[in-house]
């Protein structure tokens, strides 16, 4: 199924008794991916592995070594001889295990994003696990959707969305107004984070991550806001001046979906019809 480098990484570092367990997550490991996709290996330490042993063992199966990255997690971004790219990314079980509580039990809401965790561990696939301990963390987690973690992500990144002072809606519409195309820009990425963690969250489905996210939704969300792909389009492809009208569209369809299949107590009544602004 995978190249005899990818293997033989995967066996060297098996072989360590630093590592409790090996992990594939990313497009690759639930069939996402495409050309450009790279292999997300997740190692599970319970002891350092120092830079010069994860060196030493990348070289036997790598062309290009890029060592300890820190930008998001701790990372080694490395080519195979093969010519496939592979990050290897150091984590713990204590510490996964304490963000899935976080998420998962204490019911801890998000800007944007708030269930990528969630997704990725429970769907990884597992490469090395001789203790069962990944396993266990999988059992441990595997629930139906908390309702009190999705009425926490509707109700935090609504007000972000809509009934806030401090709300993208304004905080768009205020840019647009200073010509200020880099806020515009930057306010519709917060904008469009609030806005797909509420519709997952609907639909109780855990976010899958930052890529190919609008064919995901599609793919993954029974429940869709009326005009959802054609307003995604417009939003980021029309003149600043032109798109307040599309926000304001996204945000009034989303408002009824939540009504339909969220919060009914959330808002007022609306003279527009609800059946108007969704679809399935």
């Amino acid at each position: 199924m995978y190249s005899d480098a990818f293997n033989k990484t995967i066996k060297l570092f098996s072989a360590q008794s630093q590592i409790d367990c090996i992990v594939l997550g990313g497009s690759k490991a639930v069939g996402n991916d495409d050309e450009y996709s790279d292999f997300d290996v997740y190692v599970y330490l319970n002891a350092p592995l120092s830079i010069e042993t994860r060196k030493a063992l990348l070289s036997e199966t790598c062309s290009f070594i890029e060592m300890n990255n820190t930008f998001w997690e701790t990372e080694d971004n490395c080519i195979l001889n093969d010519g496939a790219k592979i990050e290897m990314i150091y984590c713990d079980i204590p510490s996964t295990r304490q963000q899935m509580h976080s998420i998962l039990v204490d019911g801890t809401a998000g800007l944007g994003f708030t269930t990528c965790t969630c997704f990725r561990v429970l769907e990884s696939k597992i490469l090395h696990d001789p203790q069962g301990l990944y396993r266990d963390l999988v059992s441990e987690f595997s629930m139906p959707y908390p309702e009190h973690l999705r009425q926490n992500i509707i109700q935090k990144n609504w007000a972000l969305l809509e009934t806030s002072q401090q709300s993208f809606r304004l905080q768009i519409e205020k840019a647009i107004k200073r010509d200020d195309i880099v806020l515009v820009t930057r306010r519709i990425v917060g904008f469009m984070n609030s806005y797909f963690d509420i519709i997952f969250a609907l639909n109780r489905v855990y976010v899958t991550g930052e890529k190919k996210l609008d064919q995901l939704t599609i793919k993954m969300c029974k429940q869709l806001p009326r005009n959802f792909q054609e307003n995604l389009e417009k939003l980021l492809t029309l003149p600043k001046a032109e798109i307040m009208p599309v926000v304001s569209d996204m945000v009034d369809a989303l408002k009824f979906m939540i009504r339909l299949y969220g919060m009914p107590k959330t808002f007022t009544d609306d003279e527009l019809s609800l059946r108007a602004f969704t679809q399935t």
